[in-house]
């Protein structure tokens, strides 16, 4: 639309065919973002525009996602300084959209001579002022024709977005005020740009990798560790709730791949994903993940075409450093994942080597329907239910059929097989079947991807629950960690290991998953399981706090609960155990509660409920009944029985504050040197 009128916004002026906007006598510098923001709003007022409609008025052909959106009335309210809890001129409606809330006046103008658009000189970095340089927080443009005047004609063919430049000073050329690291790839554009428009945004890529630090800024309150960024879970545009798996899935493996680059620390999916369909400002993730810069992105199919937009956006600024939309075949994806993670590391700074980016997706597949089925069953695993987890299983079954050297499928499989076999098969037959299938694929999958810390993991957490191999899976979890330190996941499994047999390291380890993971309350969990077995249940009891804070999970109450009593507050330790009855770890959590508290009939009656339920399953857990009821010689034949049948729980047979009484048993003492445990 071409306006022959400027507007008059209360006391700010619009000028739309400069392209500026003045408070009196005072210019206010917007990027051209902001400022097209503002001109749809303007030319609609007093209209509610939706957040769809402002997509497509200011952001058209392009996949945007509400939250920037948001981001963007942020950045304009804050350019013309108006009070979001206040407005003076922007107005919105929670849920519905935005509108222009200052009175708009038409202000006649006399039609200008069209501009002479002249091809500036090559700047050079001597050039350049330092306020220009110094500016480090102008956003990439998320549409085509967001580029500099100079070259719009010769970049009319490409695909890429330009970089906003501000204003021009006298005798200076236009000069970028930002910093992105904007990775050009050929093979993601659907058009080629012509050379001269290849040349210059070469050059500007180049002076702003030169200009642009990897740190992010401190503020007086948030000082985000550099190189930090948060993964949210992708928004999917496909119109098909069925095709949130492909969009989790991929924002999932993105995150992993990342949290493989060293010095990146990526925050965990859980929490990252905590902020799923809600409309919360990305400086509000940041703080409570702590990254100096999230990622989003979303995912379109349709037919055979993929359109994945992504956008790295700097948290405290909430300017973009990268933005990229791909256009792709379908099959094409597990190329692209890959091209996204070397991309995101290269804007923040981070120089991949090769052997760096084949570490990235080390038990990849190249079969795109294995692929597919991967991300289905991982998707599966999300809800622990006895179907979910069952066609979790298959849909891996279906990967590896596909590609049986698929080694993240393997890895997969064998973690599900060991879910299925614990939970839900009481059958020892089958219970046994579902124990090697997930013993051989886990050991498969480390062969087939020595440098996955993924798959070490899911070993050790094999060797340990289903075979009691504590040794092997000593040197598999140490494997793990060797290989992903910064996977979130790979640590608290570590940790919840190693803090079984009292090692030292546990609970540092523990609490670094947590910095990766502050709003997973496993994670917390986790932290607070390795107090317990330290015998520091206060702090364990603030952790467990925590983990409940985040949300309620039965087995981690029942912890707390056992915490509880072992801190000497059976009343407390009653309370949170009674929460669910039903569920037989609180029954054991009970059967020693009601005994301290000198209800030794109700103590009876729990233990009574679990035998009725679990049978002869259990062995450990009822060594610590009759430990902790000042029975020796049961708690002795329990234990026995544990090792006979090769009870994982045999783990903490030394950091169990339960068995503590049978510790000077000379027949304790030989079952342990039997056991010959990790130290």
């Amino acid at each position: 639309m071409s306006d022959r009128f400027n507007f008059q916004v209360a006391d700010l002026v619009v000028d739309p065919g400069r392209g500026r906007v003045a408070r009196g006598d005072t210019e206010i510098p917007l990027p051209k973002l902001s400022f097209d923001l503002l001109l749809v709003l303007t030319r609609e007022a007093p209209n509610l525009l939706s957040v769809d409609a402002l997509i497509d008025k200011v952001w058209p052909g392009l996949v945007v996602s509400p939250e920037t959106v948001s981001q963007r009335v942020k950045l304009l309210r804050d350019a013309l300084g108006d009070d979001p809890k206040s407005p003076r001129y922007i107005g919105s409606l929670r849920g519905r959209g935005y509108q222009l809330i200052a009175p708009v006046q038409r202000l006649a103008v006399d039609p200008a001579p069209a501009p002479v658009v002249a091809i500036a000189p090559t700047p050079t970095l001597d050039s350049i002022p330092s306020t220009a340089k110094a500016a480090t927080t102008a956003p990439l443009a998320e549409s085509k024709d967001e580029r500099p005047a100079a070259t719009s004609a010769v970049c009319e063919a490409s695909q890429q977005a330009a970089i906003e430049l501000p204003a021009a000073t006298a005798g200076q050329p236009p000069l970028p005020n930002t910093s992105p690291r904007q990775v050009l790839r050929a093979r993601a554009v659907k058009f080629a740009a012509a050379a001269a428009c290849v040349v210059l945004l070469a050059l500007i890529v180049l002076l702003v990798r030169e200009l642009w630090s990897p740190d992010f800024p401190a503020t007086a309150d948030f000082s985000p560790p550099p190189h930090s960024v948060a993964v949210l879970a992708f928004v999917n545009m496909s119109g098909d709730e069925k095709m949130n798996y492909l969009s989790d899935g991929l924002a999932e493996e993105l995150s992993t791949a990342l949290a493989r680059v060293e010095p990146l620390r990526v925050a965990a999916r859980t929490s990252a994903f905590a902020f799923k369909g809600k409309q919360v400002d990305i400086q509000t993730v940041a703080r409570q993940l702590n990254v100096g810069a999230v990622l989003e992105g979303s995912v379109r199919v349709s037919d055979d075409r993929l359109r994945i937009t992504v956008q790295l956006i700097n948290a405290l600024t909430g300017f973009h450093l990268w933005t990229q939309t791909y256009d792709r075949d379908s099959r094409d994806l597990l190329s692209l994942q890959q091209e996204i993670a070397t991309a995101v590391a290269g804007a923040l700074k981070i120089k991949l080597l090769a052997s760096d980016e084949s570490k990235l997706m080390p038990g990849a597949t190249r079969n795109a329907d294995a692929y597919d089925a991967y991300l289905r069953g991982r998707y599966g695993e999300t809800v622990e239910d006895e179907p979910n987890l069952r066609a979790a299983l298959a849909a891996q079954e279906q990967a590896l059929a596909l590609d049986p050297q698929y080694a993240d499928a393997l890895a997969a499989r064998a973690d599900v097989a060991a879910q299925i076999g614990n939970m839900f098969t009481p059958n020892a037959h089958d219970r046994e079947q579902l124990y090697t299938k997930a013993i051989e694929s886990a050991q498969q999958a480390v062969a087939l991807a020595p440098e996955s810390g993924w798959a070490y993991s899911i070993l050790g957490q094999t060797l340990a629950n289903v075979k009691g191999d504590f040794k092997a899976a000593d040197v598999a979890y140490r494997k793990s960690i060797e290989l992903e330190p910064g996977n979130a996941d790979v640590l608290h499994a570590y940790a919840s290991f190693a803090a079984s047999f009292g090692r030292a390291d546990a609970i540092n380890v523990a609490r670094r998953a947590v910095q990766l993971d502050p709003l997973g309350l496993g994670s917390w969990g986790n932290l607070a399981l390795t107090l317990y077995f330290a015998h520091r249940f206060d702090e364990a009891a603030a952790a467990f706090n925590e983990s409940a804070r985040l949300g309620y999970n039965h087995v981690n109450a029942s912890w707390a609960g056992l915490n509880e009593l072992a801190a000497g507050r059976p009343e407390s330790a009653a309370k949170a155990c009674e929460a669910d009855v039903e569920f037989w770890y609180n029954q054991l959590c009970l059967a020693l509660v009601y005994h301290k508290l000198g209800r030794q009939k109700d103590a009876q009656a729990m233990l009574d409920k679990i035998k009725a339920s679990q049978g002869d399953q259990l062995a450990i857990e009822y060594a610590e009944i009759y430990a902790y009821w000042g029975d020796k010689p049961a708690a002795l034949k329990a234990l026995r029985r544990a090792v006979e049948i090769g009870d994982p729980g045999l783990l903490s047979v030394n950091t169990d504050p339960f068995l503590d009484s049978l510790h000077d048993s000379p027949e304790f003492k030989a079952i342990v040197a039997r056991l010959d445990l990790p130290t």
